[in-house]
């Protein structure tokens, strides 16, 4: 048996990771991609604070939010119009959010049961560099201290999976995305509660076993679901970020088309067949005046009408013998010279066959 070179050995244990990478597929959070905070039991805000997404809940009634300054009326349907916070709808049960409810329960399960890629790193997130994309778990609790910061680097499309038993984050903390990668492809999977500390930043889709609490004044982009209650501290600012159903793909900002060249236009080419040209249009050949017959004269008309009178019809008929009369010399001497002409002819032909006649 032949052995294998420890080189190559370690070749195939270094591509093994990335192989494994390569295969990891992103939760499908199917029509809960709609939603940026959802709960089963309870949602709570604060008074105050700014939420650009819309809000659901279920299997309990859309009576269990509170959203000072509070839901005033009883809805005509499964959803309220937006509150002044909330910068969308907020569904109470119904077929959108029992949909959504099932579809963020789904892709929980999925992301909560795969296996780790990466190994685990310390239970103290503060201080720490991701940058290889996989799927990380923990199964003790974890956190990060206050002002600390959790490094995350990927490029667009990578995806992150943190499997966590509770995580909670210190006041002022931070989560710092770079190299491209978006907060719709980090998902934090909590089999317990979900704690961010007052004034920090996070980045993320966080799925929670039990219940989310999120301090006064955090800035979060991205989404949480909870299989309890979602509390918020007041001032609190939130947003989906490109919105959830674009995928992990959805670009950062808007892409500009490279500039391609127009192609040149084809040239036309003429037909193999010449084409025929049309006929000129030829003004018709004006008949010939039969000889011998003197064509009526221009003053027909004018001699038609002197002729209703006797003395106009004398002076008619002497008119026309006077214009007649130099008609017929022409038309006799025209035959004369036909005439001539053919005698002419006559004549040098028989001399072309040795006539000795003189030309007369």
């Amino acid at each position: 048996m032949l052995a294998v070179p420890a080189l190559v050995l370690a070749a195939l244990a270094a591509v093994a990771p990335a192989a494994a990478q390569l295969e990891l597929i992103a939760p499908s959070m199917g029509t809960a991609c709609n939603y940026m905070v959802f709960g089963t039991s309870a949602i709570t805000t604060g008074a105050t604070g700014t939420y650009d997404g819309t809000f659901g809940i279920s299997p309990t009634t859309i009576d269990a939010v509170t959203i000072p300054p509070g839901l005033s009326s009883v809805p005509t349907q499964d959803y309220w119009t937006a509150r002044p916070q909330v910068f969308g709808l907020v569904h109470g049960p119904g077929a959108s959010a029992d949909n959504a409810r099932a579809d963020y329960l789904a892709a929980y399960e999925y992301a909560n049961t795969l296996a780790p890629t990466q190994p685990s790193p310390s239970i103290v997130l503060g201080g720490l560099t991701f940058d290889i994309p996989g799927v990380y778990h923990w199964s003790t609790p974890a956190y990060s201290a206050a002002s600390s910061t959790i490094n995350i680097v990927g490029a667009l499309g990578d995806v992150y999976i943190f499997q966590v038993n509770t995580l909670t984050t210190g006041a002022f903390s931070k989560v710092v995305l770079s190299g491209g990668i978006q907060a719709d492809s980090i998902f934090w999977i909590l089999e317990s509660t979900l704690t961010l500390g007052a004034s920090s930043e996070f980045y993320g889709i966080a799925m929670c076993g039990t219940a989310a609490t999120v301090g006064a004044s955090v800035k979060w982009v991205g989404a949480v679901f909870a299989k309890s209650a979602v509390t918020m501290g007041d001032a609190v600012e939130m947003t989906d970020g490109n919105g959830l159903c674009a995928g992990a793909a959805a670009p950062a900002v808007p892409q500009v088309a490279p500039t391609v060249a127009a192609a040149p236009a084809a040239p036309v080419v003429a037909p193999t067949t010449a084409a025929v040209a049309a006929a000129p249009v030829v003004a018709p050949t004006p008949a010939a005046p039969v000889v011998g017959i003197p064509s009526p004269s221009m003053d027909a008309a004018a001699e038609a009408s002197a002729s209703l009178t006797p003395s106009g019809a004398a002076a008619a008929k002497a008119r026309r013998a006077a214009l007649e009369a130099p008609r017929w010399d022409r038309v006799v001497a025209a035959k004369n010279a036909t005439l001539d002409a053919g005698r002419r002819s006559h004549i040098i032909t028989r001399a072309a066959h040795g006539s000795k006649r003189a030309i007369v």
